[in-house]
């Protein structure tokens, strides 16, 4: 078991650095309790995966483990206006060791109709990501469409009635920079509306447009051409349905990408559906299942560019417990399926699986001062 020790000290600096992110943030007396809420979620993972699926192999197919913590922060200075903070600190297989802020921001909430939020803020696109943690999510992957982002940005929301909207500026597009590349910062307008009959019932839909290319491209853009002109159009849908024990969820996108040197759109379509089963009071089953057609772009020079669409198609399937209030044991098996598994270029992509254990603790350490 020569990785134990390894593993042990590993997961000590991992949850040593949660706790350093909530106690360096503001000094939690039991007087200022009821104003600062801080709160830890631990995450500790073990993966067997193949070795080649560009999805979902890790470590090379070898058996992988990752730790991974958040800091949570929500102060209220004054009635209604509350400063946010989530910190996280990771460690995998490999010897990196990442930190850093995810968000901060600033809240201010004067009513149910009418919320801003401004800073380093969640994207506020993807119905995913709301449930990105995972004491919300059913199981332990994730829609692999737009991965979870927090662009600099201000947005409004609100609700009356049935009716939910939302309103803002962010500076990142929605990407997945698996299929193309970094993108640079620049403003770029969000809006959305919903319809909802109460918690059980919800459909809505979101829409962006912005330029999306990175600096990478920089030296492939076409002469009198600039990175800004060519846009991204995301169109999302998604939909709630909950009664009794069943939960069941969904979301469609449909983006289109202007590419340098073709003279039509990219247009990528693709959908995920999840559904979750509470078979016993400590005990649920999830599953979900992604199609999607992403499209690829990419800059091989100034008059040859890439622009095409990459079909992936992906189902997990998992088995939750929740042992206590606070701590949550699933495990999940993956797998995923490439139409086409050899490009024109020549990559290869070969399906896979992946099978994973995932134990979530949950702390809030303002309750745990707080007491007397």
């Amino acid at each position: 078991m020569p990785m134990m020790p390894s593993f042990c000290s590993r997961g000590v600096r991992v949850a040593t650095g949660v706790l350093t992110l909530v106690a360096l943030a503001s000094p939690v007396r039991v007087a200022s309790a009821q104003r600062l809420a801080a709160e830890t979620l631990l995450d500790v993972e073990g993966w067997k995966t193949d070795d080649g699926s560009r999805l979902l192999a890790r470590n090379g197919g070898k058996p992988s483990y990752s730790v991974r913590g958040f800091g949570f922060l929500v102060y209220e200075a004054t009635r209604g206006v509350t400063l946010r903070a989530i910190g996280y600190v990771d460690q995998t297989d490999s010897d990196e060791f990442e930190k850093g802020i995810d968000l901060l921001s600033l809240r201010i909430a004067r009513s149910r109709a009418f919320t801003v939020e401004a800073g380093k803020i969640l994207m506020p696109l993807s119905a995913f990501g709301p449930r990105r943690f995972s004491v919300a999510n059913p199981l332990i992957g994730g829609p692999d469409m737009y991965p979870t982002q927090y662009p600099l940005g201000a947005v409004a929301t609100g609700a009356r009635g049935h009716l939910d909207y939302k309103a803002g500026v962010v500076s990142l597009p929605p990407v997945n920079v698996k299929y193309t590349t970094a993108p640079r910062d620049r403003a770029r307008p969000v809006v959305g509306l919903g319809w909802s009959t109460g918690p059980t019932f919800r459909v809505g839909a979101s829409y962006t447009q912005g330029s999306y290319l990175g600096a990478a491209t920089d030296a492939a853009i076409p002469v009198g051409a600039v990175w800004s002109q060519f846009q991204q159009r995301l169109a999302l849908f998604d939909a709630h349905w909950s009664r009794g024990f069943l939960d069941a969820r969904a979301e469609l996108a449909r983006a289109s990408y202007e590419v340098p040197t073709i003279a039509k759109p990219v247009v990528g379509t693709g959908w995920y559906g999840e559904l979750r089963y509470t078979i016993a009071p400590r005990w649920f089953v999830a599953t979900r299942y992604e199609d999607y057609a992403y499209p690829f772009v990419k800059g091989s020079s100034r008059v040859q560019w890439t622009g095409t669409v990459v079909t992936q198609r992906n189902g997990e399937i998992g088995l939750g417990y929740r042992a206590t209030s606070d701590l949550l044991l699933k495990t999940s098996l993956r797998r995923d399926h490439w139409p086409v598994h050899v490009s024109a270029s020549g990559r290869t992509f070969p399906d896979g699986y992946a099978l994973a254990f995932q134990m979530s603790w949950h702390a809030s350490l303002t309750d745990l001062v707080s007491r007397p």
